[in-house]
């Protein structure tokens, strides 16, 4: 007895990833035992296979036990997002499992509810050691989770506060931006393109129906239906030295965390005697 046979790693052809995907479900079912999945044994019966037999892992996800065959060897052309979902809760499969076998078969392997699931004392130095201007992180929802002492002092954010609601509702961030109107636009903007990766987000969905009941300038934008690149951008901040012109980044962690380091850099910092920028340790503040 053995995990079932799977072909060599080392082939490649247009089929690989077909094969690749039926050798990986074969050897996850070789690692769930029948107890697992409420399957009750013969006492004192012997199994030849190891985990689960093919026919009760169909069986259990609802699946022709012909088409679940044909998916281990490999031989799945047209597995559908659906018939994969099923067959990776029977395998208690792990959601980046879950998006290996999406991508593997062609297809949509985005995530659709986020599992936040990094604690938030990790993500910390991420903001905390970015000494040029502003970092924060954000959840998928754009609830903000870690901050360094400079997007505390020029853009008056905190952990805990939600990005979107903040920059209508506080002025104190609002007014962090020398054009607040542009930088509103720019974010409900920035902020639709993001939703389209989780359209059917109850969390996300909730956020805008609830910031578009209270406040109607979001609403406005939010009808226009304008759109921006979440990647990166510049943007004017007001600092203890007066308008300053930023260039920020968004840098993204695991796709199934959702969450988003946001930095920021002066895009003209002063320049030393030796001729580069000097590292900016002291907080940027505002005036």
């Amino acid at each position: 007895m053995g995990i079932p046979a799977t072909t060599s790693p080392w082939v490649v052809d247009d089929n690989s990833a077909l094969r690749e995907l039926g050798d990986f479900m074969a050897r996850k079912r070789a690692t769930v035992r029948p107890e697992q999945v409420g399957l009750r044994l013969t006492p004192g019966a012997k199994r030849r296979t190891p985990g689960l037999r093919r026919e009760e892992v169909a069986q259990l996800a609802g699946v022709g036990f012909s088409w679940y065959t044909w998916i281990e060897q490999g031989r799945a052309e047209n597995a559908s997002a659906a018939v994969l979902d099923r067959l990776a809760h029977v395998l208690r499969m792990t959601l980046n499992e879950r998006l290996y076998i999406r991508r593997l078969a062609g297809l949509d392997s985005k995530v659709a509810e986020p599992e936040s699931t990094i604690p938030v004392h990790l993500l910390r130095p991420y903001a905390e050691y970015w000494s040029a201007g502003p970092a924060y992180v954000i959840d998928h929802v754009w609830n903000v989770l870690v901050v360094n002492a400079s997007a505390r002092a020029v853009l008056g954010l905190r952990p805990g506060v939600n990005l979107v609601r903040a920059m209508f509702e506080d002025e104190t961030v609002a007014t962090a931006f020398t054009d607040v109107r542009q930088a509103q636009e720019n974010l409900v903007a920035r902020f639709r393109t993001h939703t389209s990766y989780y359209p059917c987000d109850e969390r996300v969905r909730a956020l805008v129906r609830q910031v578009s009941e209270a406040i109607p300038r979001f609403r406005a934008l939010w009808r226009q239906h304008d759109i921006a690149e979440d990647s990166c951008g510049d943007v004017s901040v007001e600092t203890e030295d007066g308008p300053t012109p930023m260039h920020w980044t968004t840098l993204r962690f695991a796709e199934r965390s959702g969450m988003k380091l946001v930095t920021y850099h002066p895009l003209h910092p002063p320049v030393t005697d030796a001729g580069g920028p000097p590292p900016r340790l002291d907080p940027l503040r505002r005036p």
